[in-house]
């Protein structure tokens, strides 16, 4: 791992609709200092945010929406079905990302640290920041059923974003924890009050003041 903090650093993944933000408000919720690179995202491709003039350039104004932030839309349809595309839009803010998230990381005030990623599994030099990894996991069928219930998106473009995705099988590869999130709320936070614990011990045991 890089030594980049000296709090200790878990990495939080799942597909889409697993349930990242309903685990990560939990272990924010218990004192863990959360990072979440959708949520960086999301500020760098906002109106002014700083990847919207490179994004102008690459991809011209149909990029952006009437309010000069990203065309989510557009860009969604466009990089699931134009690899170079897609290539382009991680180069411009894949850096921007990491370099937001390292910053952040550096400057920890809660008893660890976690770093949500929905791709961890498909960029694995994200792994060299993480002491651990906790996948967030449930059947597919629940996936595509949140994401309808939460978006517009009909099925068929869900599960272009599924197959665009690690499969469960390759993201349970890489967990040193798993989170069943098939059940209840209460269910899943049952299990995060557990893992809290072991890293509260996990980082006051390496790293004591």
């Amino acid at each position: 791992m890089v030594n980049i903090t000296n709090h200790f650093t878990v990495g939080l993944t799942g597909g889409i609709g697993s349930g990242k933000s309903a685990a990560s408000n939990r272990f924010k919720a218990l004192g863990a200092h959360v990072i979440d690179t959708d949520l960086i995202t999301h500020e760098l491709t906002a109106p002014q945010g700083i990847a919207i003039n490179a994004i102008e350039q690459c991809f011209g104004k149909i990029a952006l929406n009437n309010e000069g932030g990203l065309n989510r839309a557009y860009m969604r349809e466009l990089v699931f079905n134009n690899d170079s595309a897609r290539q382009t839009l991680e180069d411009i803010l894949h850096p921007l990302i990491k370099e937001k998230a390292i910053n952040s990381l550096s400057s920890n005030t809660g008893s660890y640290n976690i770093l949500v990623v929905p791709l961890l599994t498909e960029k694995p030099w994200w792994q060299q920041f993480m002491h651990a990894i906790v996948v967030v996991d449930c059947p597919e069928t629940l996936q595509i059923q949140r994401v309808a219930q939460r978006s517009q998106l009909h099925k068929i473009e869900i599960l272009k974003i599924l197959r665009s995705q690690a499969s469960r099988k390759q993201r349970l590869k890489i967990a040193n924890y798993i989170l069943q999130n098939n059940e209840s709320l209460q269910h899943l936070h049952q299990q995060i009050d557990q893992l809290h614990h072991e890293f509260i011990n996990a980082a006051m045991t390496k790293y004591k003041n």
